[in-house]
């Protein structure tokens, strides 16, 4: 009696983190600065998480994040971050970041890079690329996304799911009212 309990109990926490999972998958942060120097806003997407399997989210994370930058001369910049979640460094390299939509490969340049220890097996690393409102909706209306990311020991591939570009329509939608596709 007491290991069907256990296992149910084993079950139920499962289930439990696996819902936790997926909505945590669902979720994302904004974070908006204004900066008075170059006179504009930015509006940055942060941990539009890719979703996946409990216990891969438990070992490693990846997301796709867009950021936005208004200037006060009405010009637009858009960037795509990719932000990964390793137990080992990958230590992103400054070179394009590919995305292979469908079939047609996109390559997007290098802006910048960071990164951080969370603990001593869990490092956070992103990168910023640069990209335009015609290649954004391209990449939210594709069946299949696929990035191929430069580390210092070689490449990752990371498929990322229709959600990540649900949620990046719905971010577009409140923070940039002009979307091609309307």
């Amino acid at each position: 009696m007491k290991i069907k309990i256990l296992v149910l109990g084993l079950i139920a926490i499962l289930f439990a983190g696996c819902s936790g999972m997926r909505e945590l998958s669902r979720s994302y942060h904004v974070k908006t600065y204004v900066d008075e120097f170059e006179n504009y806003e930015e509006y940055r997407q942060r941990y539009n998480r890719n979703p996946a399997g409990i216990f891969v989210g438990l070992v490693e994370m990846d997301a796709l994040d867009l950021r936005i930058r208004k200037y006060s001369t009405g010009r637009k910049e858009y960037s795509i971050i990719v932000y990964v979640e390793r137990p080992n460094w990958l230590y992103i390299q400054r070179v394009p970041f590919e995305l292979k939509v469908d079939n047609k490969i996109f390559e997007f340049l290098f802006l910048n890079h960071q990164s951080h220890v969370l603990e001593a097996n869990k490092v956070q690393e992103w990168a910023y690329y640069k990209t335009d409102i015609e290649s954004i909706n391209e990449i939210m209306e594709a069946e299949k996304v696929i990035g191929k990311l430069y580390g210092d020991d070689g490449f990752i591939i990371i498929e990322y799911r229709p959600a990540v570009f649900e949620r990046w329509k719905e971010f577009l939608e409140k923070y940039d009212k002009e979307i091609l596709n309307d």
